[in-house]
């Protein structure tokens, strides 16, 4: 489970979860990035938009906001049951990709460094 730190979870969260609830179904979007601009021009505060993700998949992973899901053009919590289901599924291509990329590098590795050898930079064809 993703754990934030304190600062994230004193500063950030609330508003972040402030932004988030406004956001009910797929026509009421926000990115990341506009996260990020609100946060400053409004607050104050200053973030990224990889600390909003990380901060994003804390709410997801503790359940604090249900059904929080996100396309290429930003998060929303879902109304239907076909935009939780899209996003499962997504979520799951997204998983065999990782793993295939996974198994590739491992597969890689254990063919660059058989035998105790120094790595050798591998001929790219």
């Amino acid at each position: 489970m993703e754990t934030i730190s304190t600062y994230e979870a004193e500063s950030l969260l609330p508003r972040v979860i402030n932004m988030i609830i406004q956001c009910h179904g797929s026509k009421n979007k926000i990115t990341a990035s506009q996260i990020v601009t609100e946060l400053l021009e409004v607050h104050g505060i200053t973030a990224n938009e990889a600390r909003i993700r990380k901060v994003i998949n804390f709410l997801r992973t503790t359940d604090r906001i249900k059904c929080l899901v996100a396309t290429s053009t930003g998060y929303y919590i879902a109304e239907t049951k076909e935009d939780v289901e899209e996003y499962i599924q997504s979520l799951k291509s997204r998983e065999e990709a990782i793993k295939e990329t996974r198994e590739s590098i491992e597969r890689q590795y254990h063919s660059a460094f058989s035998h105790n050898q120094q790595f050798q930079i591998p001929k790219l064809f």
